[in-house]
């Protein structure tokens, strides 16, 4: 009896090719998220509409290590957009003279993602933030917790939010400051009404 191999041996390199196909579909440069708001159909197939929002950010004081919040009016068409722009208006800086940024102008964000099950947001950072930052405990403490609180006092709902980079947790920001988890909002570093 005579087999047909040829059958198995095509059936045995389709079967090699389809994870390798597979792979390099998942990791082409087009699949990655868009930090570019867009306006999205409800559940009808219309467009929703962009709110505006009056958000609170917290810049680090000119006077000390300690933040201190601006309000700011942004715009929105879902909270996806909104934790973006809230992100965008962090790396434009402050206003006021009386504060000083947290984020390198330079920084960009690759994407952002809400896990409602959890009540996290996962931000992910392209590697500019941590070679044009400055480094030192104080300094990553501002951009750390300039970035969590921004966006928990203005996600409803949201409890932490996870710093990545490239796509990939890190133990510590850049020296110091442990980013290894989902982060809560930090009122320790907040200034009280007057700060000295």
């Amino acid at each position: 009896m005579r087999r047909n191999w040829s059958g198995y041996v095509l059936l045995f390199l389709t079967l090699l090719a389809l994870p390798l196909m597979t792979c390099r579909r998942l990791s082409h440069p087009s699949d990655k998220p868009s930090t570019t708001p867009s306006a999205r159909p409800d559940t009808a197939g219309t467009r929703i509409r962009e709110r505006t929002y009056t958000v609170t950010l917290y810049f680090q004081s000119a006077r000390g290590p300690w933040l201190v919040a601006e309000p700011r009016k942004v715009t929105a068409d879902s909270e996806e957009n909104l934790a973006l722009a809230i992100l965008r208006e962090l790396i434009h800086g402050p206003l006021s003279d009386q504060l000083v940024p947290t984020l390198p102008t330079e920084t960009r964000v690759i994407s952002v993602l809400l896990d409602e099950a959890r009540k996290w947001i996962y931000v992910d950072f392209d590697k500019t933030l941590l070679r044009k930052h400055p480094g030192g405990s104080e300094a990553e403490i501002m951009t750390v917790y300039s970035i969590v609180n921004s966006l928990l006092a203005n996600m409803s709902g949201y409890q932490r939010v996870w710093i990545l980079i490239d796509n990939e947790s890190r133990q510590v920001f850049k020296y110091h400051v442990f980013i290894g988890r989902p982060l809560p909002f930090n009122p320790t570093w907040i200034a009280r009404a007057n700060p000295p």
